[in-house]
C-alpha cells in the first residue's frame, strides 16, 4: 500500500468519524454497545490523539492505554505500553489504528491478551 492510499483510507476514516457525530453517534456510543468497556488503542498515529480526547471523559468506556512498540516512549501525556505488557490490563477490546499489516499486528497483540481486536474501520463501519 503506498502512501498516498494509506492517507486517503485515514482521510476516508476522519470523514467517517465526522459524519457519524452529527448524526449523534459517538465512538463512545458504538464501543459501548458492543460491549466494550476498557478500551486499548494500537498503535500511535494523529487520529489516536482524536480518540484519546474523546474518550477521556467518558463514563461509560474507559481507554486505559495506547498500545505501540515504543512504549512510554511516545510523546504523549497518557499511559502508554509495549504489546508485551497488555496482558495486565483485562481490556475487551483493542482498537487498531495502522491502516494496513492488521494480521501480523493481531496475531503479536494475541500471544498477550484474549481481548478482542479490532481495526478503527471494523468499530466505525459495522453498525
Amino acid at each position: 500500500m503506498t502512501a498516498m492510499e494509506k492517507q486517503q483510507i485515514r482521510s476516508d476514516i476522519m470523514f467517517r468519524w465526522i459524519r457519524l457525530g452529527q448524526i449523534g453517534i459517538s465512538l463512545e456510543k458504538l464501543l459501548k454497545e458492543r460491549g466494550y468497556k476498557d478500551i486499548g488503542v494500537y498503535g500511535y498515529i494523529s487520529l489516536t490523539d482524536c480518540i484519546v480526547y474523546e474518550l477521556m471523559g467518558s463514563k461509560e468506556v474507559k481507554l486505559k492505554c495506547i498500545i505501540d512498540q515504543k512504549g512510554d516512549k511516545i510523546l504523549i501525556d497518557f499511559p502508554a505500553v509495549k504489546p508485551t505488557e497488555i496482558e495486565r490490563l483485562n481490556l475487551d477490546v483493542i482498537v487498531l489504528m495502522p491502516v494496513d499489516d492488521y494480521e501480523p499486528i493481531k496475531k503479536q497483540l494475541e500471544k498477550y491478551t484474549d481481548a478482542d481486536i479490532k481495526t478503527i474501520e471494523e468499530i466505525l463501519y459495522e453498525l
